[in-house]
Protein backbone atom coordinates (compact mmCIF):
# COMPACT_ATOMS: atom_id res chain seq x y z
CA UNK A 1 0.00 0.00 0.00
CA UNK A 2 1.40 3.25 -1.14
CA UNK A 3 2.43 6.00 1.58
CA UNK A 4 1.00 3.83 4.14
CA UNK A 5 3.29 3.90 7.28
CA UNK A 6 3.46 -0.03 7.91
CA UNK A 7 4.54 -1.85 11.50
CA UNK A 8 7.17 -4.18 10.25
CA UNK A 9 8.59 -6.76 12.68
CA UNK A 10 11.77 -8.88 12.15
CA UNK A 11 11.83 -12.35 13.57
CA UNK A 12 15.14 -14.17 12.89
CA UNK A 13 14.17 -17.54 14.21
CA UNK A 14 17.50 -19.08 15.40
CA UNK A 15 17.66 -23.43 15.87
CA UNK A 16 19.09 -22.48 19.78
CA UNK A 17 16.30 -19.82 21.17
CA UNK A 18 14.23 -21.50 24.03
CA UNK A 19 11.64 -18.51 23.72
CA UNK A 20 10.41 -19.80 20.32
CA UNK A 21 11.83 -23.01 19.84
CA UNK A 22 9.81 -25.22 22.49
CA UNK A 23 10.81 -28.67 20.70
CA UNK A 24 11.69 -30.37 17.45
CA UNK A 25 7.93 -30.70 16.43
CA UNK A 26 6.35 -27.09 17.14
CA UNK A 27 7.04 -23.42 17.80
CA UNK A 28 4.97 -21.21 19.78
CA UNK A 29 4.99 -17.63 18.30
CA UNK A 30 3.47 -14.74 21.32
CA UNK A 31 3.52 -10.91 21.93
CA UNK A 32 6.53 -11.30 23.44
CA UNK A 33 9.06 -13.16 21.62
CA UNK A 34 8.29 -11.54 18.41
CA UNK A 35 6.61 -8.08 19.01
CA UNK A 36 3.16 -8.36 17.47
CA UNK A 37 0.68 -6.93 19.47
CA UNK A 38 -1.56 -8.98 21.88
CA UNK A 39 -4.38 -10.27 20.39
CA UNK A 40 -7.61 -13.23 20.00
CA UNK A 41 -6.37 -15.01 16.47
CA UNK A 42 -9.13 -15.94 15.05
CA UNK A 43 -8.54 -17.16 11.72
CA UNK A 44 -5.32 -17.78 9.04
CA UNK A 45 -5.29 -17.97 5.27
CA UNK A 46 -2.31 -19.03 3.44
CA UNK A 47 -1.47 -17.61 0.20
CA UNK A 48 0.42 -18.45 -2.98
CA UNK A 49 3.68 -17.34 -1.59
CA UNK A 50 3.15 -19.39 1.61
CA UNK A 51 2.72 -16.07 3.47
CA UNK A 52 0.20 -16.71 6.65
CA UNK A 53 -2.61 -14.26 6.93
CA UNK A 54 -4.16 -14.04 10.34
CA UNK A 55 -7.47 -12.30 11.40
CA UNK A 56 -6.84 -10.66 14.90
CA UNK A 57 -9.01 -8.17 17.16
CA UNK A 58 -6.31 -6.08 17.16
CA UNK A 59 -6.18 -5.82 13.27
CA UNK A 60 -5.05 -8.21 9.98
CA UNK A 61 -1.28 -9.70 10.70
CA UNK A 62 0.63 -11.47 7.96
CA UNK A 63 3.99 -13.69 8.48
CA UNK A 64 6.21 -13.77 5.00
CA UNK A 65 9.56 -14.39 4.55
CA UNK A 66 10.27 -14.29 9.06
CA UNK A 67 8.63 -10.47 8.90
CA UNK A 68 5.60 -9.98 10.99
CA UNK A 69 3.08 -6.86 9.00
CA UNK A 70 0.45 -5.22 10.86
CA UNK A 71 -2.90 -3.07 9.44
CA UNK A 72 -5.10 -1.61 12.13
CA UNK A 73 -6.74 1.69 12.13
CA UNK A 74 -3.78 3.39 12.73
CA UNK A 75 -2.10 2.51 9.47
CA UNK A 76 -4.97 1.54 6.75
CA UNK A 77 -8.52 2.19 5.80
CA UNK A 78 -9.85 -0.24 8.38
CA UNK A 79 -12.40 1.60 10.52
CA UNK A 80 -12.59 -1.08 12.78
CA UNK A 81 -10.03 -3.73 13.83
CA UNK A 82 -11.86 -6.23 15.37
CA UNK A 83 -11.48 -8.76 12.62
CA UNK A 84 -13.66 -12.12 12.84
CA UNK A 85 -12.92 -13.83 9.65
CA UNK A 86 -10.77 -14.24 6.54
CA UNK A 87 -10.59 -15.52 3.30
CA UNK A 88 -8.73 -15.69 0.17
CA UNK A 89 -10.44 -15.40 -3.51
CA UNK A 90 -8.45 -17.16 -6.59
CA UNK A 91 -6.38 -13.78 -7.79
CA UNK A 92 -4.80 -13.93 -4.32
CA UNK A 93 -6.57 -10.78 -2.81
CA UNK A 94 -6.95 -10.94 1.13
CA UNK A 95 -11.00 -10.39 2.27
CA UNK A 96 -11.50 -9.45 6.26
CA UNK A 97 -14.82 -8.73 7.98
CA UNK A 98 -15.42 -6.86 10.75
CA UNK A 99 -18.11 -7.02 13.51
CA UNK A 100 -20.37 -3.73 12.46
CA UNK A 101 -18.11 -1.93 9.64
CA UNK A 102 -18.82 -4.36 6.59
CA UNK A 103 -16.63 -6.59 4.51
CA UNK A 104 -12.51 -5.47 3.45
CA UNK A 105 -10.57 -6.77 0.24
CA UNK A 106 -7.03 -5.97 0.75
CA UNK A 107 -4.73 -6.78 -2.71
CA UNK A 108 -1.43 -5.94 -1.03
CA UNK A 109 -1.58 -2.28 -1.87
CA UNK A 110 -5.06 -1.14 -2.14
CA UNK A 111 -8.12 -1.84 -0.05
CA UNK A 112 -12.19 -1.67 -0.85
CA UNK A 113 -14.62 -1.40 1.84
CA UNK A 114 -18.08 -3.00 1.08
CA UNK A 115 -20.50 -1.55 3.63
CA UNK A 116 -23.85 -0.58 1.70
CA UNK A 117 -26.08 -3.08 0.40
CA UNK A 118 -28.73 -3.13 -2.53
CA UNK A 119 -31.60 -4.43 -0.65
CA UNK A 120 -31.41 -1.51 2.26
CA UNK A 121 -29.48 -2.85 5.61
CA UNK A 122 -25.66 -2.09 6.21
CA UNK A 123 -23.11 -5.37 6.66
CA UNK A 124 -22.91 -5.60 10.01
CA UNK A 125 -22.51 -8.67 12.32
CA UNK A 126 -20.86 -10.30 9.66
CA UNK A 127 -18.98 -13.51 11.09
CA UNK A 128 -17.78 -16.15 8.75
CA UNK A 129 -16.34 -15.17 5.07
CA UNK A 130 -15.59 -17.69 2.49
CA UNK A 131 -15.03 -17.66 -1.87
CA UNK A 132 -16.20 -20.60 -3.19
CA UNK A 133 -14.94 -22.19 -6.54
CA UNK A 134 -16.31 -19.71 -8.79
CA UNK A 135 -14.27 -16.90 -6.90
CA UNK A 136 -17.49 -15.45 -5.61
CA UNK A 137 -17.71 -14.02 -2.03
CA UNK A 138 -20.30 -15.49 0.68
CA UNK A 139 -20.96 -13.77 3.88
CA UNK A 140 -22.55 -15.27 7.28
CA UNK A 141 -24.89 -12.60 8.89
CA UNK A 142 -26.56 -12.77 12.55
CA UNK A 143 -29.03 -10.08 11.14
CA UNK A 144 -28.78 -10.89 7.29
CA UNK A 145 -28.70 -14.32 6.78
CA UNK A 146 -26.39 -15.92 3.66
CA UNK A 147 -25.25 -13.14 1.72
CA UNK A 148 -23.69 -13.66 -2.05
CA UNK A 149 -21.74 -10.48 -3.33
CA UNK A 150 -22.43 -10.24 -7.27
CA UNK A 151 -20.45 -7.09 -7.63
CA UNK A 152 -19.53 -3.22 -6.00
CA UNK A 153 -21.75 -4.09 -3.11
CA UNK A 154 -24.28 -5.54 -4.79
CA UNK A 155 -25.61 -8.85 -2.86
CA UNK A 156 -28.00 -11.51 -3.13
CA UNK A 157 -29.82 -12.30 0.10
CA UNK A 158 -31.22 -15.67 1.62
CA UNK A 159 -32.96 -15.45 4.50
CA UNK A 160 -36.17 -17.05 6.33
CA UNK A 161 -38.18 -14.42 4.69
CA UNK A 162 -36.72 -14.17 0.91
CA UNK A 163 -35.90 -17.92 0.52
CA UNK A 164 -35.95 -21.68 1.44
CA UNK A 165 -33.04 -20.80 4.23
CA UNK A 166 -34.63 -21.85 7.44
CA UNK A 167 -32.83 -18.93 9.90
CA UNK A 168 -32.88 -15.14 10.05
CA UNK A 169 -29.02 -15.52 11.08
CA UNK A 170 -25.76 -17.86 9.30
CA UNK A 171 -22.53 -19.08 11.27
CA UNK A 172 -20.86 -20.89 8.69
CA UNK A 173 -20.79 -21.63 5.21
CA UNK A 174 -18.48 -23.78 2.58
CA UNK A 175 -18.52 -25.68 -0.51
CA UNK A 176 -18.68 -28.98 -2.35
CA UNK A 177 -18.14 -28.08 -6.04
CA UNK A 178 -21.60 -25.80 -6.49
CA UNK A 179 -23.53 -26.68 -3.81
CA UNK A 180 -23.58 -24.83 -0.82
CA UNK A 181 -23.29 -26.10 3.48
CA UNK A 182 -24.52 -23.17 5.75
CA UNK A 183 -24.96 -23.97 9.12
CA UNK A 184 -27.65 -21.96 11.41
CA UNK A 185 -27.53 -20.82 15.07
CA UNK A 186 -31.15 -22.29 15.63
CA UNK A 187 -32.39 -24.16 12.33
CA UNK A 188 -29.44 -26.51 11.99
CA UNK A 189 -28.21 -26.86 8.44
CA UNK A 190 -29.03 -25.85 5.04
CA UNK A 191 -28.36 -27.15 1.30
CA UNK A 192 -28.35 -25.13 -1.41
CA UNK A 193 -27.68 -25.96 -4.93
CA UNK A 194 -28.58 -22.91 -6.85
CA UNK A 195 -32.15 -24.15 -7.48
CA UNK A 196 -33.26 -26.41 -4.08
CA UNK A 197 -33.05 -26.41 -0.27
CA UNK A 198 -32.31 -29.13 1.81
CA UNK A 199 -32.84 -29.12 5.45
CA UNK A 200 -31.46 -31.09 8.14
CA UNK A 201 -32.15 -30.31 12.06
CA UNK A 202 -33.58 -32.06 14.93
CA UNK A 203 -36.57 -32.50 12.92
CA UNK A 204 -35.33 -35.05 10.57
CA UNK A 205 -31.61 -36.38 12.10
CA UNK A 206 -32.12 -37.87 15.21
CA UNK A 207 -29.17 -36.20 18.13
CA UNK A 208 -28.38 -33.76 15.48
CA UNK A 209 -27.94 -30.25 17.37
CA UNK A 210 -29.23 -26.95 15.64
CA UNK A 211 -26.70 -24.79 16.99
CA UNK A 212 -23.88 -25.50 14.02
CA UNK A 213 -20.48 -23.67 13.92
CA UNK A 214 -17.95 -24.93 11.81
CA UNK A 215 -18.32 -27.18 8.48
CA UNK A 216 -16.29 -29.42 6.42
CA UNK A 217 -15.50 -31.80 4.19
CA UNK A 218 -13.22 -34.75 4.34
CA UNK A 219 -11.44 -36.98 1.42
CA UNK A 220 -13.99 -39.36 1.47
CA UNK A 221 -16.89 -37.05 0.73
CA UNK A 222 -18.00 -37.12 4.21
CA UNK A 223 -19.49 -33.49 5.59
CA UNK A 224 -18.27 -32.99 9.50
CA UNK A 225 -20.33 -30.21 11.63
CA UNK A 226 -19.44 -28.90 14.64
CA UNK A 227 -22.06 -28.14 17.23
CA UNK A 228 -23.04 -26.54 20.32
CA UNK A 229 -23.58 -29.14 23.41
CA UNK A 230 -24.49 -31.59 20.56
CA UNK A 231 -20.47 -33.43 19.65
CA UNK A 232 -19.85 -33.62 16.71
CA UNK A 233 -21.65 -34.63 13.42
CA UNK A 234 -20.88 -36.75 10.27
CA UNK A 235 -23.18 -37.25 7.36
CA UNK A 236 -22.03 -39.81 4.41
CA UNK A 237 -23.90 -38.17 1.81
CA UNK A 238 -23.46 -41.21 -0.42
CA UNK A 239 -24.84 -43.47 2.05
CA UNK A 240 -27.28 -40.80 3.84
CA UNK A 241 -26.06 -41.51 6.97
CA UNK A 242 -25.38 -40.06 9.92
CA UNK A 243 -23.18 -40.45 12.82
CA UNK A 244 -23.28 -38.36 16.25
CA UNK A 245 -20.03 -38.07 18.24
CA UNK A 246 -20.15 -37.22 22.01
CA UNK A 247 -18.36 -37.51 25.34
CA UNK A 248 -20.27 -41.00 25.99
CA UNK A 249 -19.71 -42.87 22.64
CA UNK A 250 -16.52 -41.71 21.50
CA UNK A 251 -13.35 -39.87 22.51
CA UNK A 252 -13.50 -36.62 21.79
CA UNK A 253 -13.50 -34.69 25.18
CA UNK A 254 -15.97 -32.65 24.95
CA UNK A 255 -19.41 -31.84 23.28
CA UNK A 256 -19.22 -28.40 22.65
CA UNK A 257 -17.12 -28.03 19.36
CA UNK A 258 -15.91 -24.37 17.25
CA UNK A 259 -14.18 -25.18 14.18
CA UNK A 260 -12.97 -28.13 12.29
CA UNK A 261 -10.08 -28.75 9.96
CA UNK A 262 -9.33 -31.54 7.57
CA UNK A 263 -5.66 -32.22 6.41
CA UNK A 264 -4.10 -33.32 3.89
CA UNK A 265 -3.70 -37.15 5.72
CA UNK A 266 -7.70 -37.25 6.23
CA UNK A 267 -6.68 -36.31 9.67
CA UNK A 268 -9.74 -34.15 11.28
CA UNK A 269 -8.36 -31.43 13.53
CA UNK A 270 -11.20 -30.05 16.20
CA UNK A 271 -11.70 -27.16 18.08
CA UNK A 272 -13.22 -26.96 21.60
CA UNK A 273 -15.24 -24.89 22.46
CA UNK A 274 -17.52 -25.31 25.75
CA UNK A 275 -14.26 -23.51 27.95
CA UNK A 276 -12.21 -26.15 28.16
CA UNK A 277 -9.63 -25.03 25.64
CA UNK A 278 -7.45 -27.04 23.40
CA UNK A 279 -7.97 -29.37 20.29
CA UNK A 280 -8.35 -32.82 19.40
CA UNK A 281 -7.26 -34.59 16.57
CA UNK A 282 -9.25 -37.70 15.21
CA UNK A 283 -8.04 -39.74 12.48
CA UNK A 284 -11.16 -41.98 12.22
CA UNK A 285 -9.88 -44.31 14.35
CA UNK A 286 -8.39 -42.54 16.99
CA UNK A 287 -8.74 -39.63 19.40
CA UNK A 288 -5.54 -38.09 20.12
CA UNK A 289 -5.99 -34.69 22.57
CA UNK A 290 -2.08 -33.51 22.17
CA UNK A 291 -1.86 -32.20 26.03
CA UNK A 292 1.79 -30.71 25.93
CA UNK A 293 -0.24 -27.52 24.15
CA UNK A 294 -1.95 -27.53 27.12
CA UNK A 295 -5.55 -25.74 27.17
CA UNK A 296 -5.37 -22.73 25.28
CA UNK A 297 -8.77 -21.40 23.47
CA UNK A 298 -7.95 -22.46 19.53
CA UNK A 299 -9.89 -21.02 17.03
CA UNK A 300 -8.79 -22.49 13.62
CA UNK A 301 -6.45 -24.59 12.05
CA UNK A 302 -4.16 -24.57 8.23
CA UNK A 303 -1.93 -26.47 6.62
CA UNK A 304 0.90 -24.68 4.75
CA UNK A 305 2.78 -26.76 1.79
CA UNK A 306 5.24 -28.10 4.26
CA UNK A 307 2.94 -30.26 5.76
CA UNK A 308 3.17 -28.01 9.11
CA UNK A 309 -0.01 -27.35 10.83
CA UNK A 310 -0.60 -23.97 11.70
CA UNK A 311 -2.95 -23.41 14.97
CA UNK A 312 -4.57 -19.63 15.92
CA UNK A 313 -5.23 -19.80 19.77
CA UNK A 314 -6.25 -16.86 21.67
CA UNK A 315 -3.16 -15.16 22.82
CA UNK A 316 -0.76 -17.25 20.31
CA UNK A 317 0.07 -18.57 17.56
CA UNK A 318 1.34 -22.77 17.12
CA UNK A 319 3.44 -24.28 14.09
CA UNK A 320 3.05 -27.84 14.83
CA UNK A 321 4.98 -30.75 12.94
CA UNK A 322 5.29 -34.21 14.05
CA UNK A 323 8.25 -34.89 12.00
CA UNK A 324 9.65 -31.43 12.73
CA UNK A 325 8.58 -28.33 11.63
CA UNK A 326 10.28 -27.69 8.43
CA UNK A 327 10.73 -24.18 6.61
Amino acid sequence: MKNTKLFLFLIIIFISSPSILKSQTWIEYTPQNTGIPLAAVREIVIDSTNAKWFATDNGLMRLKNNVWTVWDTTNSPLIDQYIISITKDKTNNIWVSTRNNGIYRFDGENWTRFYYTNFGFTLREIGTIRVDNNNTLWACSMFLGLLKHIVNDHWIRYSKLTSGFPDFSATYVTFEGNTKWAGTPTQGIAKYNDTNWVLYNSGNVPGLSNEIHGIAIDKNNNKWFCTRGGGLAKFNSDENQWTIYRTTNSGIPWNSTHSIYIDKNNNKWIACDDGLGGFVIYNDTTWTYPTEFGNETTADFMEDKYGNMWICQIVRILVYNPKGVIG
